[in-house]
């Protein structure tokens, strides 16, 4: 299966196996679910900004809009701080997810801080306006929660490369039924204002060609057309049966191979990082029982292993692995045929 990459990109969603979490609780399903929502919300909060807010009406009064974007924006920077806290920065930077998500709150800050502490609405920073636009660059977090969304998304650029032949095509089949029409009905018919609109030139008549494919009022050109030419409905026909009713199933088509496709490499994916992760698991209890087998007869005591669990290295390296090391002892108490009070490796 091929790996999706576009301009060095990773595809791939986060992966759950790459790396030792100081804080395995940022990887847990609720500080995701408080993050996501944290995003929704100030997404939403974007949209009604973009309708009510006046910055004429709280001049020289504390303004509550930027108060509220200034906790939204102090959230989402605390919450990078405590993954990059969590990863340490190198394996946090090197995950492109993380990357995306640094820039875009790098931009909030920028935009929420900077842009208001330097007159970003005033007069001589009118260009700096633009700017702000950006901030509605937060909503694209969304796609890091939103499994679905994600894959959608991903299923619609891997099909790019098709998808922009198909647009070829239907553009030069814009193009020659264009010539067609401007030849038979705009010509010879330059003396109708309507039909001078639609069929004028080339450039009118792609443009209502490309109307008509989106089937948009198609039927009221089309008999504008036949009432001075009645055999155009044979040319508008057959542009529809090319274009909308091929052309266009074949772009979805596409799509949806691109998007299932996808799903099954996130699937093996997740295959990978479990795999990964349980050999990761092996090697970490091969190496505590190593250090916890004093004598080197093979086998590991109970009073070996809490004297192991004193030394801070052993201790890593089972939180690493997810075992709780308050209760590691409990191994011994699992019966055994042979009643032995040690136990291997395999055990």
């Amino acid at each position: 299966m091929r790996q999706r990459q576009a301009d060095g990109f990773d595809w791939q969603l986060p992966s759950e196996a790459q790396a030792y979490e100081r804080l395995p609780w940022t990887r847990s399903r609720w500080f995701n679910i408080s993050v996501s929502s944290a995003i929704f919300l100030n997404t939403i909060w974007l949209g009604v900004e973009t309708d009510w807010y006046q910055p004429a009406d709280y001049e020289g009064q504390t303004d509550p809009w930027k108060i509220v974007n200034y906790c939204f924006v102090g959230f989402f920077c605390i919450e990078l701080l405590i993954r990059i806290y969590s990863r340490t920065w190198w394996p946090f930077i090197v995950d492109n997810w993380n990357k995306f998500d640094t820039v875009l709150v790098l931009l909030s800050v920028f935009d929420t801080f900077i842009l208001d502490q330097i007159g970003g609405s005033t007069g001589s920073f009118s260009s700096l306006r633009v700017l702000r636009v950006l901030r509605v660059a937060r909503v694209l977090r969304l796609l890091r929660f939103f499994k679905p969304l994600w894959l959608l998304v991903i299923g619609a650029f891997d099909a790019m490369r098709a998808l922009l032949w198909a647009w070829v095509l239907i553009s030069i089949l814009i193009y020659i039924f264009a010539i067609l029409l401007t030849r038979t009905v705009g010509f010879a018919h330059k003396e109708t204002p309507e039909i001078e609109q639609y069929f004028g030139n080339l450039l009118l008549s792609s443009f209502t060609l490309f109307q008509v494919m989106t089937l948009e009022g198609w039927g009221s050109v089309a008999r504008l057309a036949m009432s001075v030419e009645p055999w155009v409905w044979i040319i508008f026909v057959s542009f529809l049966l090319i274009t909308t009713f091929s052309i266009m199933n074949m772009i979805v088509s596409v799509i949806v191979d691109s998007t299932l496709e996808a799903a099954l490499d996130q699937k093996l994916q997740a295959m990978r990082d479990k795999e990964y992760q349980t050999t990761m698991a092996a090697v970490k209890v091969d190496e505590v029982f190593r250090r916890a087998d004093g004598n080197g007869d093979g086998h590991i005591t109970k009073e070996e292993l809490m004297e192991a669990l004193l030394k801070p290295d052993v201790r890593l390296y089972l939180r690493e692995v997810g075992i709780d090391i308050t209760n590691a002892e409990f191994i011994f108490d699992a019966p055994r045929p042979d009643s032995a009070d040690s136990r291997s490796v395999a055990d």
